[in-house]
């Protein structure tokens, strides 16, 4: 029995003592945001980005003239929308336990620095396009424009797309230290100039980050999320019950009062029988009496004929007899 007791409680231990998952943000969290930047949400609703803004699917971060926005993922990728550009997050999953992520985005106009803590696991993938070619990473530093790709760390497959936006055959891997140049519809393999080493360099050496403090306060914020989640469920659970409950007492009230009515109705109408058929008794009772009436005053008539005629006859007989 204590055996038995004891592997119960394993049991209960094992099931219901775990600890909790850590929860992931699925959307980007802005770090730093300068000058004239703003957020176009997938609504086409348009407001100011700041520091700790979300980037969720779907939203679209714009930069104007001497403008910088620095976004960060929950993985670790940091991001730099440089000034005069359009990014747009049309894709991304997170997976804390298997450490892995699948996001891409649209470079609609301008540039954008991407930058990887850690190399991409064969379950990850990251991608940024543009109207022209796509941008595959694997654990890296990368700079993407509408017509280059810049390699300051790891490597970057670079995809041309057809006219419908979907990949072709042609395809180069750049390498760290290189660019991909498109020209005339395929890609040149050029290698980095001083200066453009010294843009990554620089990008790579300022991008904002987040740190454990801040980290540890999302998550702490995602957790109160979900408890929170639960008890509006929870709350959701009740009142449908409650609703449901309501509901047939209701329908029991108005199946109870339907059939009042209906008894009601029927006695109403037995009333109405009963009290027709009372005037109709009376109706005949009244002509019964009117018929006597009228038979009594007609037997007068004739009886008082009957008289006048014999007096008439007897007068009429005093006054032929003999003296």
């Amino acid at each position: 029995m204590k055996h038995l007791i004891l592997i119960s409680l394993l049991i209960f231990s094992t099931q219901y003592c775990k600890k909790k998952p850590k929860n992931t943000l699925q959307a980007g969290i802005v770090t730093f945001a300068s000058g004239e930047a703003k957020l176009l949400s997938s609504g086409n609703l348009e407001k100011p980005i700041s520091k700790n803004s979300l980037i969720l699917i779907a939203d679209t971060v714009i930069t104007g003239k001497d403008s910088l926005v620095d976004i960060q993922l929950m993985n670790g990728t940091q991001i730099r929308v440089k000034q005069n550009s359009r990014l747009r997050l049309e894709t991304l999953f997170i997976e804390e336990k298997t450490n892995s992520i699948r996001a891409k985005f649209k470079l609609i106009s301008g540039k954008v620095f991407v930058k990887t803590n850690a190399k991409l696991n064969a379950l990850s993938s990251f991608e940024v396009s543009t109207t022209e070619y796509l941008a595959g990473v694997r654990g890296t530093e990368f700079l993407v424009d509408e017509k280059q790709t810049l390699v300051s760390d790891g490597s970057v497959e670079m995809k041309l797309l057809d006219e419908k936006g979907n990949p072709t055959e042609k395809q180069t891997v750049i390498e760290k230290g290189n660019k991909g140049d498109l020209s005339k519809g395929s890609i040149i393999t050029k290698t980095l100039s001083k200066d453009e080493l010294k843009e990554l360099v620089l990008d790579s050496k300022e991008i904002n980050i987040i740190n454990d403090t801040a980290k540890k306060q999302i998550e702490e914020i995602l957790e109160t999320l979900d408890e929170q989640k639960q008890i509006n469920s929870d709350f959701l659970k009740d009142q449908l019950n409650k609703n449901e409950t309501e509901k047939d007492n209701l329908k029991k009230i108005n199946s109870e009062n339907l059939n009042q009515i209906k008894e009601t109705g029927k006695e109403a109408r037995e009333e109405i029988k009963s009290s027709t058929k009372m005037d109709e008794i009376k109706e005949n009772s009244t002509a019964k009496d009117d018929l006597k009436e009228k038979a009594n005053k007609q037997g007068l008539k004739d009886q008082s004929k009957s008289d006048l005629d014999e007096i008439k006859a007897k007068a009429s007989k005093d006054q032929v007899a003999p003296k």
